[in-house]
């Protein structure tokens, strides 16, 4: 056993790594270390142990990078758009605090609901997979609807429905492809606004959150999650979006939800594939890639699962002050130079000279998106080829 909590301390270090780092996700360091796995006697179960604790430890720490620089994953996209007014408010210590109580009321969601889902899981998805490109139309409409301005978002939408059907053809690394895609969508326009605006890191104050109080947006991030890892192309983003009116227009609740929703979405994903064998996410992609875990097996990467949670919450608390006074030690600016460089440069290692252009196309749109206000709707670069896949025109054969 203490071999598995090493290899799993291991992964969540990584995940603070990749967390913090714009640019770096954990399906790189999945998908380039598998090779790895395979030339070597390293046993299945110390790799996924190190495999969920990097995953579970990303979720809590790349809300730091999209909180604090605008540069967010898919999975924190959302939070790039409701925490800056926050962070000028000198309140982003507590923006972040909020999306880790959440991660922690994830927890405690899933644990109750895993049984039920487990029993029920399979003959839902059944009954729900024969017409699943309905469904996700009608979370695209809602989306576009939901907009203030409902016609340039169902434009943007339409954009970005594009980039994602013409990037899932392209001849690139589809392991990395979602890379400049999402960089271009939502990390440069943001990094770019605030390069606009002479941003400079106002002092954050220490706001004490009740992780009783925060109940409401874990659970509303937490049935997200689930239907993340149900439906196909939703995403943990754009489920959340879907849920929005549950929440009402409170900031904390809103990136509470987006913390329970990362952290469940990792959850679900795993049951998601040992009940109907379907991959939601570049872990259960990695699980499904090496065999489907047996019984014991996902007993032990349970409760590995729950270390891990626990312990990257507590690590990510105490992360966030050290990250924040690096940010106001150095010239924000500098920060932010770097942040593009290490987007631009990962984007060409990933994905070759057409993922550069995936970018730049990219962030055309995601610029488009920000001067409208349309940001949310960007998250059509997943449903749009996700509908057209269950629809079978024959594009993703």
């Amino acid at each position: 056993m203490l071999l598995y909590i090493l290899s799993t301390l291991t992964g969540i270090f990584a995940g603070v790594f990749t967390g913090l780092v714009p640019g770096i996700h954990p399906n790189t360091v999945i998908f380039t270390s598998l090779p790895v796995y395979l030339e070597t006697s390293i046993s299945l179960p110390l790799y996924l142990s190190f495999i969920t604790g990097m995953s579970i430890s990303h979720t809590f720490h790349d809300f730091l990078p999209a909180i604090f620089l605008s540069a967010p994953e898919a999975e924190a996209a959302l939070s790039a758009v409701a925490a800056p007014e926050l962070v000028n408010r000198g309140k982003g210590l507590q923006a972040f605090q909020n999306t880790v109580y959440g991660g922690i009321i994830a927890l405690l969601v899933v644990g109750i609901s895993s049984l039920p889902v487990f029993i029920f899981l399979e003959q839902a998805y059944n009954f729900l997979s024969g017409f699943m490109e309905y469904i996700l139309l009608f979370f695209l409409l809602f989306m576009v609807l939901e907009s203030e301005n409902s016609i340039s978002a169902a434009i943007i939408s339409f954009f970005c429905g594009v980039i994602g059907v013409v990037s899932f053809q392209a001849p690139v690394n589809q392991q990395f492809v979602l890379v400049p895609v999402f960089a271009g969508l939502f990390a440069v326009p943001g990094v770019l606004e605030i390069l606009g605006e002479d941003f400079s890191l106002s002092e954050q104050r220490e706001t004490e959150n009740s992780l009783a109080g925060s109940f409401k947006g874990g659970f509303v991030g937490s049935l997200a999650g689930l239907m993340a890892g149900i439906f196909p192309g939703i995403g943990s983003a754009a489920s959340t979006s879907f849920l929005t009116p549950l929440m009402g227009r409170s900031r904390k609740t809103f990136l509470t939800a987006m913390g329970a929703v990362n952290t469940s979405d990792i959850i679900f994903s795993l049951l998601t594939l040992q009940v109907i064998g379907k991959a939601r996410s570049g872990v259960s992609v990695a699980f499904k890639a090496l065999s489907t875990p047996g019984t014991s097996l996902m007993i032990l990467l349970s409760v590995l699962t729950v270390f891990s949670i626990l312990l990257s919450a507590y690590l990510s608390l105490h992360i966030s002050r050290f990250y924040i006074s690096v940010l106001r030690a150095v010239k924000i600016r500098i920060v932010l130079y770097m942040v593009l460089a290490v987007i631009f440069f990962s984007s060409i290692y990933l994905t070759g000279l057409l993922g550069l252009l995936v970018l730049l196309t990219s962030f055309f749109v995601g610029k488009a998106a920000v001067e409208t206000g349309n940001r949310r709707v960007c998250m059509s670069v997943l449903i749009v080829p996700s509908i057209l896949f269950f629809a079978e025109l024959g594009l993703f054969m």
